[in-house]
C-alpha cells in the first residue's frame, strides 16, 4: 500500500497522489497523460450541477473541450481513512474563482476508478453577514 502524506507546494513536488497528478496534468494540458490516470469504467459526477460523466475517454473529454482561459492551484492532497484521495483546488477563468473539493476511488493498481466532485463558485459575502459579531475577512 501507498501512504500519501502531502501539503505545501504540488508544483515542486515529486511525490503526489494519483488525484494530484491529475488535476497537474489539468493544468498542463497533457490528455494523454490525464488519460493513463484514469481506468476505461471511470465515473466522475458533478454533484452541484447533478452532472455524471461515464468512461475515461468521457472525462478526458469534458476537460479538454471546456472553454480555454482556465488556471488550476492545488490546494490540499490528503489520503482519507477510508484510502479515498481528496484534493481541494482553486480554478481561476478570466474574473470567477471556483473551488473544487473532488474525492477518489482507486484501483489496486492507483487508478482511479471514480471521481465524485463539489464545485463551488467564489462569490463576494451577503451584505448582511459582514457586520455580525465574530466575523472576519479570509485572507487569501
Amino acid at each position: 500500500m501507498i501512504l500519501y502524506i502531502f501539503k505545501g507546494a504540488f508544483m515542486n513536488s515529486k511525490i503526489s497522489s494519483p488525484l494530484a497528478r491529475l488535476f497537474l496534468l489539468y493544468q498542463a494540458r497533457d490528455w494523454h497523460g490525464a488519460r493513463s490516470l484514469l481506468c476505461d469504467s471511470a465515473i466522475m459526477c458533478w454533484h452541484s450541477s447533478g452532472e455524471c460523466f461515464s468512461g475515461g475517454d468521457a472525462i478526458i473529454h469534458v476537460n479538454a473541450v471546456y472553454p480555454e482561459g482556465w488556471r488550476i492551484t492545488l490546494l490540499e492532497d490528503n489520503l482519507l481513512t477510508d484510502a479515498r484521495i481528496h484534493v481541494i483546488a482553486a480554478v481561476d477563468h478570466h474574473e470567477q474563482r471556483f473551488l473544487v473539493n473532488s474525492f477518489a476511488t482507486l484501483t489496486d493498481d492507483n487508478r482511479i476508478v471514480r471521481l465524485d466532485e463539489y464545485w463551488a463558485t467564489c462569490e463576494e459575502p451577503q451584505r448582511w453577514r459582514v457586520v455580525l459579531p465574530g466575523w472576519s475577512r479570509l485572507i487569501g
